[in-house]
């Protein structure tokens, strides 16, 4: 087709459809498509300014309502100056109402129900698990297990009975006379003696990693907050101190199926970090109920004394608490408010703490993550437990 026709044509086109630059019907149509766009915007910003204005607004209104308790007259000035009307006013009046009504006293730290009675032994049997019966049945090992998997906490009876404990018993006595009446000539030589008055190692890990005994006489923080547990002596590394000792301790904690129990409970392999021996005569000045970090970690305990009563300051623990995260992030909140140390489980109202009464000779096993402690004693109380550490 000619050029010439080819253009005739273009020109045709546009101009049945009014498309060509002076047509009156092309203004119209450019002036209602900005039209529309201005809508859109407007639709846009009523429907995300309005909003966050809103937010905005409360937030004032928060602060607003949180000051009006300091500052005289000011509840009369907040009603008289809210410009909103209607249904907006009513609830911004609600909220700040709901503001002042508010405590103004700081929240304390909770402390957990100590069970008692018939609720404690009950609490306690649902735990009990005899030791020959794991040794021997596949079943019971595996309820034992599972149960401390859940609980966090079991109490297994008769790991340690007669010549063994009595033996165990008697070396404690010599070890306790020799400190008290500061016979430790023969001690310096086999062990480090972190005395009340003499302090040769420093720190937790240094005791660890010590490559004989450490006997650690706990004394009160240099900085006075509570819960030292000053009194107690601590002595880790128990086995280097004789060869009987190592005997006993070998042969007591029954290391092979405890950690094997415990394994079966998490599913992860551990091992045996460290091996201690506390002895808490009258000691007063307990931590309140903590975890030992948030690491997987379980530690058994043996008793060589009876604890039968709360007079002699028994191990306590909430069970479930190793698997209960919101408890752990209401004490974490808190102590980071109020300047607590990270580990304390300070928010437990509306808890159980179930105190463990064993018999010399039971041993109990707890997930270290959950809240647990020792509680006071009166000052003629004794109590001594070999303690096993199961880690990663």
């Amino acid at each position: 087709m000619p050029q010439g026709q080819l253009s005739r044509r273009r020109g045709d086109r546009y101009s049945r459809h009014g498309r060509h630059q002076g047509d009156p019907g092309e203004k119209q149509r450019k002036a209602h498509l900005r039209d529309s766009r201005v809508l859109l915007v407007s639709s846009y910003a009523s429907s995300v300014v309005k909003p966050v204005f809103l937010i905005a607004a409360r937030r004032l209104l928060r602060v607003f309502s949180s000051q009006r308790e300091t500052v005289p007259g000011a509840q009369d000035a907040a009603q008289q100056a809210v410009p909103f009307p209607g249904p907006f006013r009513q609830r911004t009046s609600a909220l700040a109402h709901a503001v002042s009504d508010l405590p103004n006293q700081a929240v304390q730290p909770t402390l957990p129900n100590l069970l008692s009675g018939e609720d404690r032994r009950r609490e306690t049997e649902a735990i009990r698990f005899p030791f020959d019966g794991i040794c021997c049945s596949k079943r019971l090992f595996l309820k034992a297990a599972w149960t401390l998997r859940r609980q966090g906490i079991i109490l297994i009876s008769e790991v340690l009975r007669g010549d063994q404990l009595e033996r165990f018993q008697g070396q404690i006595n010599l070890l306790l006379d020799a400190i008290t009446n500061h016979e430790t000539s023969g001690l310096e030589d086999i062990a480090y003696l972190n005395l009340p008055d003499q302090r040769v190692l420093k720190g937790y890990n240094t005791f660890v990693d010590a490559d004989r005994a450490v006997i650690n006489h706990r004394i009160k923080r240099a900085d006075g907050r509570s819960g030292s547990d000053a009194g107690m002596i601590d002595i880790f590394h128990p086995e280097r101190l004789s060869d009987e000792i190592e005997e006993l301790v070998a042969t007591s904690l029954q290391e092979p199926i405890i950690r094997r129990l415990v394994m079966t409970s998490c599913l992860t392999p551990l091992h045996v970090k460290c091996r201690n021996l506390y002895i808490n005569r009258g000691v007063q000045d307990t931590r309140s109920f903590h975890c030992d970090g948030r690491s997987l970690k379980y530690k058994s305990f043996l008793f060589l004394t009876e604890v039968d009563n709360l007079t002699d300051g028994p191990y306590c623990y909430v069970k479930r608490s190793h698997r209960d995260r919101s408890s752990w992030k209401e004490s974490r909140r808190f102590n980071l408010e109020n300047e607590i140390g990270l580990y304390e489980y300070s928010q437990l109202g509306g808890c159980d703490a179930l105190p463990m009464f064993a018999k010399a000779g039971d041993m109990v096993i707890s997930s270290q993550r959950g809240a647990h402690r020792g509680l006071p004693q009166q000052p003629d109380a004794e109590r001594a437990v070999l303690v096993n550490m199961y880690q990663r």
